[in-house]
């Protein structure tokens, strides 16, 4: 397990970097940075790295840079670097007061994005230019920030966080070849010949090994997305995911670390654009993808009120209304943006654009999003006085469950283990089909349900019998199903959740396998199962598509 101030550390170097972008900026704008004293780069100098945040690097800096390097003749811009990382690696791992470098020198206390300000900063005041590279969702959930200088005349990457930097010429203390980005994100960091050098060993051993492998190794660069240098002129693609199932609306809250680049679009700091990949779709059925704006931000405000944006749809349907935005700063308070699609397949990918590439910020802050089906009139008539008929409602209208017929769903029908395993895999969202060969002997691989099976097998969510039996055709009893939706809890790691029942208040309590009792306490102590009447649970009863209805829905209010 990861200790409680690893944790600390990345869920500060990630917050660092996403409310660096407002917050930072807002502050600056509101208070006015000259309050920290003469400049030697002003905080809209071109040459002035901290410039995207609209920073201004003060003569403190200068005195401090100088005050490092004092007593050293005739240094590298590499050798000078190394110094500022040095200065830097007894700093603790934490949230300061703000984000000014000079605040984080003076409280020695910051993270990754703070690190950086300073490295980028300092280097600064020594005529060495410098730029933020940002590297997210990696590993999932997180991200990290680096420094990139322009050392020997090429862009080299240095980590200030950890005192890391890559070179094919290890033994060149003084003038070694740094590698770029753009080298290390071509792989060129596994080459045999290139080494990592690592400085900071007081980092090394207040992390485990997950953090220092996840943030300094190659893979980082090779494989965060989006990831590189940023700026209002640098246009990031966050990649995002909305599933009609399993995820289908994100609010304010959301809109943090686990979905990196949601909570804005447009130019700042990082130019934001987002690519969605919006699934669990019914071919030929008509979506909203809606977008709810909560404010206009930026320096164009009272030269270009409107902020503008398009919608088109790169693969899987077509958008059939809304594909521009046009929105401005007078017209409070602001509508929903309804994008309105037709989707061809199960899948379709959404890129949400804008025309601003700086130097001036403008961008949209965002409230939240939603995917959600365009209802379709629901007319079952043998569920019209059913006591389950709203849950079997809800289900249809998401496309979870359909009827037998246009005007029958058949509440009453038993659902069998196959089916009721589909429906589970669709509601989960789990899409990524296993190249693993089912070891259940009733189950060949051609049937139709075979690659929810597989998903199913694959994600620990059911097992055959210990003859390697599953029974796919067989109906599905109301203790299979607990097993079941038990596992499905714990596949969505709801630990916090867990409130077990008492199993010894149904009268049949001794019916219920010894293999189902856990799953049967659990289900019923989350309420999402119950008994059927008299304090009677019915472990080996079938299951009907009503009751199955209510149960998946229940388990839907629960955990989404």
């Amino acid at each position: 397990m990861k200790n409680r101030k690893t944790f600390m550390f990345f869920f500060t170097s990630i917050l660092l970097i996403v409310s660096l972008v407002f917050s930072f900026f807002d502050k600056v704008l509101a208070n006015g940075s000259e309050q920290q004293g003469e400049f030697f780069l002003k905080k809209d100098d071109p040459k002035n790295p901290l410039s995207i945040f609209r920073v201004p690097i003060t003569n403190e800096i200068v005195k401090i840079a100088e005050q490092i390097l004092e007593g050293h003749q005739n240094l590298s811009d590499h050798q000078k670097v190394i110094m500022f990382m040095n200065f830097m690696k007894d700093f603790d791992v934490g949230i300061g007061s703000n984000a000014y470098p000079e605040t984080t020198i003076k409280e020695r206390l910051g993270a990754c994005g703070t690190f950086t300000n300073v490295l980028l900063a300092l280097s600064a005041t020594q005529g060495i230019e410098g730029r933020y590279v940002n590297l997210m969702n990696f590993p999932k959930g997180y991200g990290h920030t680096v420094a990139e200088l322009k050392v020997n005349g090429k862009w080299s990457i240095y980590d200030p966080t950890y005192g890391v930097y890559y070179t094919d010429t290890p033994d060149n203390k003084v003038n070694p070849n740094v590698l770029s980005f753009w080298e290390l994100r071509n792989g060129k960091g596994r080459d045999k010949n290139v080494v990592r050098i690592f400085m900071n060993n007081r980092r090394f051993e207040e992390q485990n090994q997950w953090a220092t492998s996840a943030f300094i190794g190659p893979e980082i660069y090779e494989k965060a997305n989006p990831a590189g240098p940023i700026g209002p002129d640098k246009v990031f693609k966050y990649p995002l995911f909305l599933d009609t199932r399993s995820k289908s609306v994100l609010t304010k809250k959301d809109l943090g670390i686990e979905n990196q680049g949601s909570n804005y679009i447009g130019a700042a700091s990082v130019n934001n654009i987002q690519e969605w990949t919006l699934t669990s779709l019914v071919p030929g059925n008509q979506y909203q993808f809606i977008i709810v704006p909560d404010w206009i931000g930026g320096e164009l405000l009272g030269e270009e009120d409107n902020f503008r944006a398009t919608a088109r749809i790169v693969s899987g349907g077509e958008v059939t209304s809304g594909d521009s935005l046009t929105l401005s700063i007078n017209q409070k308070p602001y509508q929903p943006w309804i994008i309105k699609f037709k989707a061809k397949k199960d899948k379709v990918n959404l890129l949400i654009e804008h025309p601003y590439r700086g130097p001036k910020f403008h961008y949209l802050n965002i409230k939240g999003y939603e995917l959600k089906s365009i209802s379709v009139p629901v007319n079952f008539r043998d569920i019209e006085s059913h006591w389950a008929r709203e849950d079997i409602l809800e289900l249809s209208r998401k496309s979870i469950v359909n009827g037998i017929t246009n005007e029958s769903f058949g509440p009453n029908l038993s659902i069998t283990k196959a089916q009721f395993v589909s429906l589970l895999v669709r509601v989960l969202g789990i899409n990524d089909v296993s190249n693993k060969k089912s070891y259940l002997k009733d189950i060949n691989g051609q049937e139709w349900f075979a690659p929810e099976v597989r998903m199913a097998l694959s994600k620990g969510l059911v097992k055959g019998d210990s003859a390697g039996y599953f029974y796919p055709n067989k109906p599905i009893t109301r203790q299979e199903m607990a097993v079941m939706i038990n596992n499905a809890v714990n596949y969505k790691e709801q630990d916090i959740a867990k409130k077990d029942g008492d199993i010894k208040t149904f009268k049949d309590s001794n019916s219920v396998a010894s293999w189902a009792q856990e799953s049967v306490e659990r289900v019923v102590g989350l309420g999402i199962m119950q008994g059927v009447s008299n304090n009677i649970f019915a472990p080996l009863k079938n299951v009907t598509r009503a009751e199955t209805s209510v149960v998946v829905n229940r388990f839907i209010e629960k955990f989404n």
